[in-house]
């Protein structure tokens, strides 16, 4: 009897035993499943000052400055949508109809976020708006050692530029738009306004001047930064604005391109191969079109959990009918791929 007693006890206690390991592993598993990276919040990111002042005077006709003036931002349609929270996996988003210059649907759309490499449209707008005269696209820059360090220290995307190499101000355009190069973005920073913190006052001017109050940037490429902040309305306002500069809708819309470079010894040289990123992983996307849109242009972007993937794009109609969908901090384990199927999602829920 004692000894049944004893078995019954041991019996007992490996119940509870596995009960309570079930329970754990069950805990886990639940928490596995509904983990997200935390979506930053208007109170999470300050506010920063708006700068100030006159754009850094430059010589010539600026040829290409040739985008609208004053506010350019997008009211919210009397009919507008609120996008589903289940309907896609981004934290935010917003669809404006080009053609009627409204917002027609959007989720959390005036939130503050991290647009990480989204923030290079901007920096393509100012460059392109201080280039002084048209032969300034075949003027040579060379990738100076304290951007290749500072870009390889931070990790940011690109081509492999090397420093040494020398590459025309057309060719830095269009690795910082087609390709995301962060060493590009800091080299056109710097030959337009001789730094990066000057580049960037013309930046948050410009963001000032387009009537963008919940947008401020910090530098050129998008890297993370409690001061490098936008939201998906004032983001779309952007694009929509660098669509309308004959220049940037040139670079931002190209399949590919070559860009010649002069390596570091002299007489060498080669050519990058440049694609549109966006284009590409479009094109790699199951179900990676809308049903009776086109989409033309686009700009990815990824920071970490403090972004999440996000994606700015541009899309058009047989009738001409153009709309820009932007969202942010999207999840799962496709990366942009997750990003365009929202996009696809809103284009077909969202258009005409």
């Amino acid at each position: 009897p004692h000894s049944r007693q004893i078995v019954v006890l041991l019996a007992a206690v490996l119940a509870v035993l596995l009960l309570i390991t079930g329970s754990l592993l069950l805990a886990r598993k639940v928490i596995f499943l509904e983990r997200e990276p935390v979506a930053p919040s208007g109170d999470d990111i300050p506010n920063q000052p708006p700068e100030t002042g006159n754009p850094i005077a430059t010589p010539g006709s600026h040829p290409f400055a040739d985008g609208p003036t004053g506010t350019v931002t997008f009211p919210f349609a009397a009919d507008s949508r609120v996008i589903g929270k289940n309907s896609i996996r981004s934290a935010r988003a917003v669809m404006v109809d080009l053609s009627a210059g409204e917002v027609v649907a959007s989720r959390l759309a005036d939130e503050k976020m991290y647009p990480a490499s989204m923030t290079k449209i901007m920096t393509l707008i100012v460059a392109v708006e201080n280039l002084s005269e048209s032969v300034s696209l075949s003027y040579k820059v060379t990738v100076s050692s304290a951007v290749y360090g500072a870009m390889r220290l931070a990790g940011s995307s690109g081509m492999g530029l090397e420093a040494g190499e020398q590459l025309t101000v057309e060719a830095l355009l269009y690795l910082t738009a087609l390709q995301s190069d962060g060493i590009a973005a800091s080299e056109l920073a710097r030959y337009i306004a001789g730094d990066e913190a000057s580049f960037v006052q013309l930046m948050n001017r410009k963001a000032s001047a387009m009537g963008l109050t919940n947008t401020h940037f910090a530098n050129p490429t998008g890297l993370q930064d409690e001061a490098n902040y936008s939201t998906c309305r004032d983001m779309a306002a952007i694009l929509s604005y660098a669509m309308r500069m004959s220049l940037c809708r040139r670079i931002l819309t190209t399949d590919s391109y070559n860009a010649t470079c002069t390596g570091r010894d002299a007489g060498y040289s080669f050519t990058y191969y440049v694609s549109n990123k966006f284009l590409t992983l479009l094109s790699q996307a199951d179900k990676g079109k809308p049903d009776s849109l086109t989409m033309t242009a686009g700009k990815t972007g990824y920071a970490g959990n403090n972004s999440g993937f996000c994606l700015a794009s541009y899309a058009v109609g047989a009738d001409g009918h153009a709309y820009i969908c932007v969202t942010s901090q999207a999840t799962g384990s496709d990366g942009y791929l997750t990003c365009i199927r929202d996009h696809v999602s809103l284009y077909n829920a969202y258009t005409n």
